[in-house]
């Protein structure tokens, strides 16, 4: 199926729709977009909101392991060699039973 338009032109058109109204509904979105002859989908949406940058920002730059001068200390990576260690007992041990559950 061929469309009319390009995907960039449709961001584009879609990204000038969420620029005059930002609080437009998806439903509406299409609407608008489709008297003018273009296909929009929710990726396209997200394009747009990307390109505005106002899309969802889902996570937050955080340091995993204090750092100073950007080198971890010892005692961070030893805590967190740890707590992986610790995870990996319990990953390991739950696995033993989905085997035992398997095979019995």
């Amino acid at each position: 199926m061929a469309y009319a338009h390009t995907r960039v032109e449709v961001v584009e058109h879609v990204a000038g729709l969420l620029r005059k109204n930002p609080a437009i509904g998806y439903a509406q979105l299409v609407k608008e977009a489709k008297k003018n002859g273009y296909h929009v989908y929710p990726l396209i949406v997200g394009l747009a909101r990307k390109a505005l940058g106002v899309g969802k920002h889902r996570f937050v730059a955080e340091a995993a392991i204090p750092a100073v001068n950007g080198t971890p200390s010892a005692s961070a990576l030893a805590e967190q060699i740890a707590k992986l260690e610790t995870d990996y007992r319990v990953v390991r041990a739950k696995l033993e039973q989905i085997a035992q559950v398997i095979n019995s």
